[in-house]
């Protein structure tokens, strides 16, 4: 057996959907490379991500969501070291920070300049892509710098730098970096690495990388935030508009202009069919469908009666595991999904 599928998928961007066409033909268990299995089960989702409250240790692929050569929460592979790091900041995303008037009113003021953005041409078609993910980088930086956040749905130069964050596909340098990280390096050494314009966030941040390690650090860390805040929120956002905007979804529209308009000034969570279709939007078209990778513990692990040794990387795809049950979600495949 071989890892080269594996690796071409993945640089070509086809990893979820040819390990989803494995699941479909092999069943809940697939090896999809020598050192390597893919799981599609609840059970085993529990056991790689959960046991022991914090499910089995990263493997080094998280290392390359680290930025300006640094760790981050997100990227450190050491379960204490994570456990920390994490904490330092869990309390500024939880409910009752973010609904403290001063931190909401952030997200209220960029809904407002969203909606006039997206109704100033009524009538007109407008890049729902581009604007959603305006509003989510300019809630995100707003969140984490207010008042200095940025104002890309109104100014030029913020837009500038949404598309420089969103647009490009880094998949394939991140790939090259994990498989062949002698090559990558060899080619960083003879090119150098990419050059940013003066104006934007990574140029500012790039500053930082000859000082002392607290503020690599705290770059890193924006970064990643960033990074992390601006796509998902974007994407998703983008992926249910997108459904809800098709001619089929006319009776879910309807429904939640009822809903919405029988209590226009009640609090958000008094909306449940809202919540419903969100729900249902990230089930369906999550902004994160890929598998994240986990190594077995010393000792080994029997997943789904599977026996695996030390160092073997498992994962569960939620693109996979959110549509398991059929009798539950019903059929994707007949939304078109």
């Amino acid at each position: 057996m071989t890892r080269v599928p594996l690796v071409l998928n993945e640089f070509f961007g086809q990893r979820r959907t040819w390990i989803h066409r494995l699941h479909l033909k092999y069943g809940p268990v697939v090896r999809i490379a020598p050192d390597e299995v893919s799981f599609a089960t609840r059970e085993a989702s529990k056991e790689i991500y959960s046991s022991g409250g914090s499910g089995y240790d990263k493997t080094a692929a998280y290392e390359l969501f680290s930025h300006y050569d640094t760790p981050n929460a997100f990227s450190t592979l050491e379960k204490a070291l994570h456990a920390e790091l994490k904490r330092r900041f869990a309390e500024r995303y939880n409910k009752t920070h973010i609904l403290r008037p001063e931190v909401i009113s952030i997200v209220e003021d960029v809904v407002e300049t969203f909606v006039a953005k997206c109704t100033e041409n009524a009538g007109c078609a407008v890049d729902i892509y581009a604007l959603l993910h305006c509003y989510s980088l300019d809630g995100v930086t707003g969140h984490m710098f207010s008042p200095n956040g940025l104002r890309s749905l109104t100014e030029p130069r913020d837009f500038a730098m949404m598309k420089q964050l969103t647009y490009p596909s880094l998949s394939k340098e991140q790939y090259l970096r994990y498989y062949f990280p002698f090559f990558e390096r060899m080619i960083s050494l003879v090119l150098g690495k990419a050059e940013v314009a003066p104006h934007t966030l990574a140029h500012k941040l790039r500053l930082y990388q000859s000082v002392n390690p607290d503020l690599k650090l705290a770059a890193s860390e924006c970064m990643d935030h960033l990074v992390a805040g601006l796509d998902t929120t974007g994407d998703a956002l983008c992926f249910l508009m997108h459904y809800l905007s098709l001619p089929a979804s006319r009776l879910l529209q309807e429904r939640l202009h009822v809903e919405l308009a029988s209590s226009p000034s009640a609090p958000i969570d008094d909306f449940p069919y809202l919540d419903a279709l969100v729900k249902e939007g990230l089930r369906v078209l999550g902004p994160v469908p890929m598998s994240l990778p986990q190594l077995v513990p010393s000792g080994g692990s029997i997943i789904d009666d599977v026996h695996l040794p030390r160092g073997t990387i498992v994962s569960c795809q939620s693109y996979m595991l959110h549509r398991l049950d059929g009798a539950l979600y019903g059929s994707d495949e007949s939304r078109g999904t």
